[in-house]
């Protein structure tokens, strides 16, 4: 569901992305840093996945009621971190979140507001089954 961030403001941090793509693979994770162009373009069928959870997610956040839309198609990282900093305020569900700490940078699908000040985070998933990596995701 996410969008990527391809703003200089992002080479900051570590992304989630990265983050799994490194669990995954150390030699993926340099090469995404420092020879991103080595890194084919998603085939057709691996397309049509991602464009499949993007469905998936958009059928997700009709699950929420009076929600907001922080992130999505913004693609600079400064302004969807000020965005989400905006939405925490309204306790509302929220679609797309960024958060950055100490060198790190992730995006929530959505972030749900709890009783008290606590928010539940949730990953939306198109797949039937769960496999680790979702445990790290």
């Amino acid at each position: 569901m996410s969008t990527p961030i391809t703003t200089q403001a992002a080479a900051r941090y570590i992304s989630k992305s990265k983050f799994l793509h490194g669990f995954q693979c150390p030699k993926l994770l340099w090469t995404a840093y420092n020879a991103k162009h080595l890194i084919p373009e998603p085939k057709a069928q691996t397309q049509a996945f991602f464009d499949q959870g993007h469905q998936v997610g958009n059928m997700a956040k009709k699950l929420f009621t009076n929600s907001v839309e922080v992130g999505e198609g913004v693609d600079n990282l400064d302004k969807v971190l000020r965005l989400t900093q905006e939405a925490i305020k309204s306790r509302r569900p929220f679609f797309e979140p960024a958060f950055a700490y100490q060198g790190g940078y992730a995006r929530a699908d959505i972030l749900d507001p709890l009783e008290g000040n606590s928010w539940d985070i949730i990953e939306v998933k198109s797949s039937t089954s769960a496999r680790n990596v979702y445990i790290f995701d």
